[in-house]
């Protein structure tokens, strides 16, 4: 009986003593999750605090971040994982396909920046992005799950103000299924 256990490796895996490997998309490791609101502030050189609990490991080094502009006036920004799945389905349009399709990637893609926070959670915005929202000093932060959205403080309220009725706002989530 104790022969069978000398078949299982120290990790219990059969066929040696590997240490299991994972990567930094692992998403045990990088499980992401944007959920609330939080305000804060940019610094002189532009960088803005990530809230701790939107910080996961692996976010620091090479972690890699999208930023896209919004037509509302907010930017966007894709967590690593997210990143990884558009990359895929960007590779799938190929650069043969759709013209149309291509001119709508390279017009959203040429206003992007990429970046990782740095070891104090902060990331760099660049001005074409603080020109874009209108941030002069403080920044909303909104979780949308798997992403979330910077807006300027003041486009941020006034977005709020104009915000659909609860009718029309319990219509659109009974839409998307929640």
């Amino acid at each position: 009986m104790l022969d069978r256990w000398g078949e299982v490796g120290e990790n219990g895996s059969k066929g040696g003593d590997r240490p299991l490997e994972t990567t930094s998309m692992d998403p045990v490791q990088h499980s992401s999750l944007y959920v609330g609101q939080y305000q804060h502030s940019l610094d002189a050189k532009g960088r803005l605090t990530v809230p701790s609990k939107w910080r996961f490991k692996g976010d620091e080094g090479d972690a890699t971040y999208l930023a896209l502009p919004n037509a509302d006036g907010s930017v966007i920004v894709y967590s690593p994982a997210q990143v990884a799945r558009l990359k895929e389905k960007i590779a799938q349009v190929g650069l043969l396909g759709n013209p149309q399709q291509l001119r709508v990637i390279q017009q959203i893609f040429s206003q992007g920046e990429q970046f990782g926070p740095d070891k104090q959670g902060r990331i760099g915005l660049s001005d074409k992005l603080i020109k874009h929202t209108g941030i002069k000093k403080d920044a909303v932060l909104v979780g949308l799950v798997n992403n979330f959205v910077i807006w300027s403080t003041e486009r941020y309220e006034r977005q709020g103000k104009a915000e659909q009725d609860a009718a029309a706002l319990t219509a659109t989530l009974k839409d998307l299924g929640l």
